[in-house]
C-alpha cells in the first residue's frame, strides 16, 4: 500500500490542509515522490472518476504536522491536519493547486509500499 495525502487547501508559503486516504497513519517526515489529480463525481453515493491527470515527480517531505491545534507525529488515518511541506517540489504544488481547482482532488504520494504492508 502506499502512502498518500490529498492536498486541500494552500494555507500560506509551505503549510497546507492535507486528509490522510489512505488506510494508515502518515508519519512526521514521510518523503512523497509523486504529484497528481483525479477528477471526478458523486452520484448516488458512489464516486466516480471522470479524468485523471498522469503523476508528475515531486519531492517534498512532511516536515511538521498540526492536528487539533497541537504539534502530532502523524496525520492519522482518515483525518484532516495542517502540515508543512519542505522540498524542492512546493513551488511545484502552489501552481498545480491553483491550477487544478474543484472538481479536481489533488494528491501526493510516497510511491513506495507502505511500512509492514
Amino acid at each position: 500500500m502506499r502512502l498518500s495525502m490529498l492536498i486541500e487547501q494552500h494555507l500560506d508559503g509551505d503549510k497546507f490542509v492535507v486528509t490522510n486516504n489512505c488506510r494508515q497513519d502518515i508519519p512526521l517526515g514521510t518523503q512523497f515522490a509523486f504529484l497528481g489529480a483525479q477528477r471526478g463525481e458523486i452520484s448516488k453515493g458512489d464516486y466516480f472518476v471522470n479524468e485523471t491527470e498522469a503523476p508528475e515527480p515531486i519531492s517534498l517531505r512532511i516536515a511538521a504536522i498540526e492536528f487539533w491545534r497541537k504539534p502530532w507525529q502523524c496525520v492519522p488515518y482518515g483525518h484532516h491536519a495542517g502540515v508543512v511541506l519542505e522540498g524542492e517540489g512546493v513551488a511545484t504544488l502552489v501552481k498545480y493547486l491553483a491550477s487544478h481547482g474543484k472538481p479536481w482532488h489533488v494528491s501526493i504520494d510516497t510511491g513506495e509500499p507502505a511500512p509492514g504492508s
